[in-house]
Order: C-alpha cells, then structure tokens, then sequence
C-alpha cells in the first residue's frame, strides 16, 4: 500500500481570524496512512504564567527529542521520570479547522459542537488528588494519554481515575521517539498499553498520542495494526508559563489542549478552566466526540 506524503498546509494567519466561524465537517475517518512533520508554531499565550514575571515574548528554544533508538524492548525505567516536551516543541497544525486531516489522518482539532474544547493530560509520572478531587466533585472530562511505565507506579490512582469519570489512552510504554525505532518497536509501544489497559481498567484504547508530536507513515501505520482508530496531535498547550494557541490568538471551539501530569497540573488546569468558562466554551470528552 503506497502512503501519500504529509502536505500539511501553511498557517493562514489573515484568514484564522476571520475563519472562526467555520463549521466542521460532520464525517470522522479511521486511521490512514501518510504522515511526515509539521514545522513548529509560534502561538501566544492567553493564560498567564504562574510566576509574577510576563512570559517571553517568543517560545523558549525546543529541544530535540533523543535519536538513539531503543532496543528491541525498551530497558527498565530509571528513578527519574524522562523528560516531556516543552510548549514550544507543539507541531503546527492545518489551517482548516477540521476534526480530521484527511491528508494525514491526525487529529488536530475535534467537532465545534456546542462550542466544545477537549482537555487531554500526557505522561502520568505526577498524579495529582486535587485534580482527581475536581474531577469527582465537577464530573470534568478528562482524556489522559498515559505512559504505561507511569500507570504501573500509580495503578490504585488511575482506577480511581477512571471511577471519576476519567479516559485513559495510549501515549505508549516508555515515551520514546517513535519515527527514531523499528517497526516491531513501534508495534509494541502501541500494542502494548491497549492490553494492558484493557485488562486494568475495563476499556480498550482507541487513541494515541505520539511522544513529541514525532509521527511518520509508519508509525501511523502500526498504530492502525496495532488497533488504534485515530492518532491525536493538539492545537493548545497549557503549562506553567501560560497558555499558547497555534494560530497565536485566545481558544477556539474543537481545540484540543494539551497539559502534563506534572507538580503544577492543579493550579494550569484552575487557570484553564477559568478561561474556558470566560469565553463560554465546553469541556467535552474527545473520545467520545470521536466516536
């Protein structure tokens, strides 16, 4: 099967101000094929920093993920949790805010209805009781893209998790850069988690997130063997610098926003909330909005 190449379109910036009433096309596709990289944006922020000090006026400068390829099977993980990527390393998305690029088979955005935004939370190194606790008392959706490494030193946490309502989906067993390893490493950082997690928590994973946004045909490709419907990428990321949007301008209706299971997730999240709330958006499940 030949997979196209990933033409990811330029960012039209005159035309995503205006374009904020487009409306989303009602279909949702399965998994394709082609995928290569999308140049990096360069958003704002709308959520001011935790600290007392402005943001930077520019993202900080990204670092590349590692480009070693693991072994055949990934090694036992050390006491110290690897690191995430920061805002600034978010890919750039299509300049239609559909819920599927059918040119990739990413999904960037899901549906504008009832001017939902979707909360998705990576990693899972950093549980957190008062996001749980939120989460129990507010029935707020939630979809984590968990590292299965993390879920195994949190297991009791992650069930309650879901017992509040919470989804859990595939960000794979030990977060490495997926175009960096074979396609049976590939295989099994997909696989691997779905069984797992069915047998845990009672539902099969039907998303993915790749680690670092770092996706190509065959990733996508074993992603799709290996079960997963659709690979989810992200037009909003909140950490403890603010928020920053991709088209630089405030969130929009079908954003997915990204945040971390980091020691700040509670008080990014509170601050997130207050400025969905402001601009009378929606959190709505994304797995089932895909669904």
């Amino acid at each position: 099967m030949k997979f196209a190449p990933w033409l990811l379109l330029g960012i039209m910036m005159g035309g995503l101000a205006a374009g904020c009433g487009a409306t989303h096309p009602t279909a949702v596709a399965k998994l394709p094929k082609p995928s290569s990289t999308a140049p990096s944006s360069t958003p704002s922020s709308s959520i001011p920093p935790s600290s007392t000090t402005s943001p930077p006026a520019t993202p900080s400068k990204t670092t590349s993920p590692p480009t070693t390829p693991p072994s055949s099977r990934p090694p036992k993980r050390s006491s110290t949790p690897p690191s995430r990527p920061t805002s600034s390393q978010s890919k750039t998305p299509p300049s239609t805010q559909a819920p599927i690029d059918h040119v990739t088979g990413l999904v960037w955005f899901g549906p504008k209805t009832n001017n939902a935004v979707y909360i998705t939370i990576d990693d899972g190194w950093f549980p957190s009781q008062r996001v749980l606790q939120l989460m129990q008392r507010t029935h707020l959706p939630v979809t984590a893209f968990l590292i299965k490494d993390a879920v195994q030193e949190h297991l009791s946490y992650w069930k309650a998790f879901v017992a509040a309502g919470g989804i859990i989906e595939d960000h794979t067993v030990s977060h490495p850069p997926l175009t960096s390893v074979s396609p049976a490493e590939m295989y099994y950082q997909w696989h691997t988690p779905i069984v797992d997690y069915k047998s845990w928590f009672g539902a099969t994973p039907t998303l993915g997130r790749p680690p670092y946004g770092a996706v190509n045909s065959e990733v996508m490709k074993e992603a799709q063997a290996a079960g997963l419907q659709h690979l989810i990428m992200w037009s909003a990321v909140v950490d403890a610098k603010g928020m920053q949007t991709w088209n630089n301008g405030p969130l929009q209706p079908g954003d997915i926003i990204l945040l971390h299971w980091d020691p700040g997730l509670y008080t990014e999240l509170s601050k997130l909330l207050a400025v969905i709330h402001a601009d009378h958006l929606t959190p709505e499940s994304l797995p089932q909005a895909l669904s």
